[in-house]
Protein backbone atom coordinates (compact mmCIF):
# COMPACT_ATOMS: atom_id res chain seq x y z
CA UNK A 1 0.00 0.00 0.00
CA UNK A 2 1.71 3.44 -1.42
CA UNK A 3 0.21 6.28 1.10
CA UNK A 4 1.45 9.94 0.57
CA UNK A 5 0.88 9.69 4.66
CA UNK A 6 0.85 7.36 7.23
CA UNK A 7 -2.33 5.51 8.09
CA UNK A 8 -1.88 6.62 11.64
CA UNK A 9 -1.81 10.51 10.48
CA UNK A 10 -5.16 9.64 8.22
CA UNK A 11 -6.77 8.44 11.66
CA UNK A 12 -5.37 11.15 13.18
CA UNK A 13 -7.05 13.88 10.97
CA UNK A 14 -10.02 11.96 11.13
CA UNK A 15 -10.56 12.12 14.68
CA UNK A 16 -9.69 15.71 14.14
CA UNK A 17 -12.49 16.08 11.72
CA UNK A 18 -14.66 13.98 14.07
CA UNK A 19 -14.23 16.91 16.78
CA UNK A 20 -12.93 14.12 19.15
CA UNK A 21 -9.43 15.82 19.69
CA UNK A 22 -7.29 19.03 18.05
CA UNK A 23 -3.67 18.74 16.20
CA UNK A 24 -0.85 19.48 18.74
CA UNK A 25 0.06 22.78 17.12
CA UNK A 26 -3.70 24.24 18.10
CA UNK A 27 -2.66 24.34 21.85
CA UNK A 28 -6.02 22.91 22.73
CA UNK A 29 -8.23 20.49 24.42
CA UNK A 30 -7.40 16.89 23.86
CA UNK A 31 -4.34 16.74 21.19
CA UNK A 32 -3.62 13.93 19.46
CA UNK A 33 0.40 12.77 19.10
CA UNK A 34 1.01 10.18 16.64
CA UNK A 35 3.79 7.59 17.74
CA UNK A 36 4.93 9.46 20.61
CA UNK A 37 2.68 10.67 23.24
CA UNK A 38 2.89 13.78 24.48
CA UNK A 39 4.23 14.90 27.79
CA UNK A 40 1.33 17.46 28.41
CA UNK A 41 -1.60 18.63 28.57
CA UNK A 42 -3.06 15.81 30.89
CA UNK A 43 -5.57 14.86 28.15
CA UNK A 44 -4.18 13.36 25.64
CA UNK A 45 -5.21 11.02 22.96
CA UNK A 46 -1.76 9.27 21.33
CA UNK A 47 -1.81 6.58 18.38
CA UNK A 48 0.52 3.92 17.87
CA UNK A 49 0.85 1.63 14.81
CA UNK A 50 1.63 -1.38 15.48
CA UNK A 51 1.75 -4.89 13.37
CA UNK A 52 -1.36 -4.93 10.99
CA UNK A 53 -2.67 -8.32 8.99
CA UNK A 54 -2.16 -8.96 5.42
CA UNK A 55 -5.00 -10.18 3.45
CA UNK A 56 -3.49 -11.36 0.54
CA UNK A 57 -2.69 -10.01 -3.12
CA UNK A 58 -5.53 -8.48 -5.70
CA UNK A 59 -5.61 -10.68 -9.06
CA UNK A 60 -3.95 -9.60 -11.80
CA UNK A 61 -2.26 -6.32 -10.11
CA UNK A 62 -0.67 -8.55 -7.70
CA UNK A 63 -1.12 -5.31 -5.12
CA UNK A 64 -0.61 -6.73 -1.61
CA UNK A 65 -3.69 -6.08 0.83
CA UNK A 66 -2.58 -4.59 4.03
CA UNK A 67 -4.52 -3.71 7.14
CA UNK A 68 -2.54 -1.65 9.13
CA UNK A 69 -2.99 -1.63 13.48
CA UNK A 70 -4.01 0.87 15.40
CA UNK A 71 -3.71 1.64 18.83
CA UNK A 72 -5.49 4.83 20.79
CA UNK A 73 -3.96 4.99 23.64
CA UNK A 74 -5.96 7.38 25.74
CA UNK A 75 -5.22 9.19 28.59
CA UNK A 76 -6.46 11.68 31.03
CA UNK A 77 -7.02 13.45 34.62
CA UNK A 78 -9.37 10.44 36.22
CA UNK A 79 -10.59 7.56 34.79
CA UNK A 80 -14.49 8.48 34.21
CA UNK A 81 -13.13 11.50 32.05
CA UNK A 82 -10.42 9.09 30.44
CA UNK A 83 -13.34 6.42 29.34
CA UNK A 84 -16.05 8.97 28.41
CA UNK A 85 -12.82 9.93 25.92
CA UNK A 86 -12.54 6.47 24.74
CA UNK A 87 -15.73 5.47 24.56
CA UNK A 88 -16.62 8.75 22.33
CA UNK A 89 -13.55 6.95 19.82
CA UNK A 90 -14.88 3.46 19.70
CA UNK A 91 -18.10 4.82 19.01
CA UNK A 92 -16.46 7.57 16.00
CA UNK A 93 -14.32 4.77 14.34
CA UNK A 94 -17.90 1.79 15.12
CA UNK A 95 -19.30 4.24 12.28
CA UNK A 96 -16.95 4.80 9.97
CA UNK A 97 -18.31 3.43 6.46
CA UNK A 98 -16.58 4.82 3.49
CA UNK A 99 -15.79 8.33 4.78
CA UNK A 100 -13.24 10.60 3.09
CA UNK A 101 -10.17 12.22 5.29
CA UNK A 102 -7.97 14.94 3.65
CA UNK A 103 -4.50 16.23 4.44
CA UNK A 104 -3.25 18.62 2.39
CA UNK A 105 -3.41 17.59 -1.05
CA UNK A 106 -4.09 14.03 -0.56
CA UNK A 107 -7.41 12.88 -0.27
CA UNK A 108 -8.18 9.03 1.27
CA UNK A 109 -11.07 7.06 1.55
CA UNK A 110 -11.39 5.30 5.28
CA UNK A 111 -13.47 2.09 4.52
CA UNK A 112 -13.43 1.01 7.94
CA UNK A 113 -11.59 0.73 11.30
CA UNK A 114 -12.68 -2.79 12.67
CA UNK A 115 -11.83 -3.06 16.41
CA UNK A 116 -9.98 -6.07 17.77
CA UNK A 117 -10.70 -4.84 21.36
CA UNK A 118 -13.09 -2.88 23.34
CA UNK A 119 -11.60 -0.14 25.68
CA UNK A 120 -8.98 -1.80 27.80
CA UNK A 121 -7.72 -0.04 31.55
CA UNK A 122 -4.61 -0.03 31.10
CA UNK A 123 -3.97 1.84 35.01
CA UNK A 124 -2.48 5.05 36.43
CA UNK A 125 0.35 6.64 34.98
CA UNK A 126 3.27 5.92 38.29
CA UNK A 127 4.46 9.46 38.16
CA UNK A 128 1.64 11.35 38.07
CA UNK A 129 -1.86 9.07 38.55
CA UNK A 130 -3.03 9.91 35.12
CA UNK A 131 -5.87 7.34 33.67
CA UNK A 132 -5.11 5.58 30.49
CA UNK A 133 -6.88 3.55 28.57
CA UNK A 134 -6.36 1.87 24.94
CA UNK A 135 -8.21 0.36 22.42
CA UNK A 136 -7.24 -1.72 19.45
CA UNK A 137 -7.96 -1.59 15.52
CA UNK A 138 -7.31 -2.06 12.06
CA UNK A 139 -7.86 0.20 9.46
CA UNK A 140 -8.62 -0.16 5.84
CA UNK A 141 -7.93 2.71 3.83
CA UNK A 142 -7.02 3.93 0.30
CA UNK A 143 -5.95 7.04 -1.26
CA UNK A 144 -8.06 8.49 -4.26
CA UNK A 145 -5.80 11.17 -5.14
Amino acid sequence: MNLDHEPIEVIRRLLVDEALGTMPSDASDWPIGVSSELATPDNTITIYGPAGTTQGRLNPTKEVVDQPGLQFRIRGTDFTTTSQKARAIVAAIDDVVKQEVAIASSTYIVWSIPRSTDVIPIGNDPDTNRSILTVNARVILSQSS
